[in-house]
């Protein structure tokens, strides 16, 4: 009786943490095959990784420069919707201007971005992860600052 109880307990922690965990949590490979770029064709890979941060997501990026040295860059989402002073994470446009950025749920696979210069609204980012969470999606659409539009559609998978 002691070992199916404790059969029980141990299947029940497995499950709440299972269905409970972060579906962005995870390293994610760049995949510069299936992405599209407005203003830079030759994508270079990158590796990101997603880590829950209080309430947020930590957003590492680790990729080259031109030179072949290594970069890494961190930006925080807090997923509250409020503004705040940062960029976005992973990849900037080129020629947009924003100095903060805004990011909120917009369900459980899905997170929305808004990015301002001042208070005006200068562009919008979402993440979506597929249904069998192997692939995760970030489209973005952003005014430059000579006013024309710029959209990206990258693509991550999961490792």
């Amino acid at each position: 009786m002691r070992i199916a109880l404790a059969m029980i307990v141990s299947f029940a922690a497995f499950v709440s943490t299972t269905f409970a965990a972060e579906p962005f949590a995870g390293t994610w490979r760049f995949s510069t095959e299936k992405s599209r770029c407005t203003d830079n064709p030759n994508l270079r890979p990158e590796t990101l990784i997603i880590e829950p941060d209080g309430n947020g997501l930590r957003f590492t990026t680790k990729t080259t420069d031109r030179e072949g040295r290594p970069q890494e860059r961190v930006q925080t989402l807090a997923l509250d919707g409020a503004k705040r002073e940062g960029q976005s994470p992973g990849r900037n446009p080129r020629g947009t201007p924003f100095d903060m950025l805004s990011s909120r749920r917009a369900g459980d696979r899905t997170i929305d971005l808004v990015y301002y210069k001042g208070e005006k609204e200068v562009g919008s980012g979402r993440y979506e992860m597929s249904a069998g969470d192997k692939t995760m999606l970030f489209n973005r659409k952003t005014i430059t600052e000579a006013g024309g539009k710029h959209e990206d559609n990258f693509v991550y998978e999961r490792q």
